[in-house]
């Protein structure tokens, strides 16, 4: 008999820094609260309205957990998807539960600001160990061909600039390339729906 999984995509911001909770040794578990409110303008009175803020906890395991905690801050905008699941417990007598999305993706919201990204291979030191993670870099040109022949190339070695390995690839771009008003973007229309 299969069973049923509530999937959903959240949006929102990151109520407090993540918060490793798993044992040392054990697999790593990391969580933290989105928050996530919507509005409307009010014709009538001229004026933005918002909903109350709905919370939710996030819990992301094994690599995403160590990537979650490197990555993601305290009134950052980001997008969750995963499995909706109610946890239970008992406490001063009373049974209380709680939903919680236990994340398969996480990422920033791109529509609120940008973002850089680094790949860190399988086996590599993560932070608080000697030495930085390895990471793959693209030179990224406007139809995105760098990333799509880094991607390929699972053997090329590591880029570092006189940055170091998390330099920036859209430096020395024109910023206009990467808006909406740059030629080379394609662009669609009608709601954007999400199906599990």
């Amino acid at each position: 008999m299969a069973m049923h999984q509530t999937k959903m995509t959240m949006t929102g911001f990151v109520g407090k820094d993540p918060v490793s909770i798993g044992r040392e040794g054990a697999t790593p578990v990391c969580t933290f609260r989105l928050g996530s409110s919507d509005g409307y303008y009010d014709a009538k009175t001229r004026a933005w309205r918002e909903f109350p803020t709905t919370w939710m906890t996030v819990k992301a395991f094994k690599a995403l957990a160590n990537n979650v905690l490197q990555s993601v801050h305290k009134g950052d905008p980001v997008l969750v998807t995963g499995s909706v699941s109610t946890e239970e417990w008992v406490k001063d007598g009373a049974k209380r539960s709680s939903l919680v999305l236990e994340a398969e993706s996480i990422g920033h919201d791109l529509s609120m600001g940008v973002s850089g990204f680094r790949r860190v291979r399988a086996g590599s030191p993560t932070e608080g160990s000697a030495g930085p993670p390895s990471v793959q870099q693209a030179s990224v040109g406007r139809d995105g061909a760098g990333w799509r022949q880094k991607a390929q190339d699972d053997d090329a070695s590591v880029s570092t600039g006189s940055d170091g390995p998390a330099m920036d690839p859209f430096s020395g771009h024109d910023p206009m390339a990467l808006t909406g008003d740059s030629p080379d973007m394609r662009k669609t229309s009608g709601p954007a729906v999400d199906v599990f």
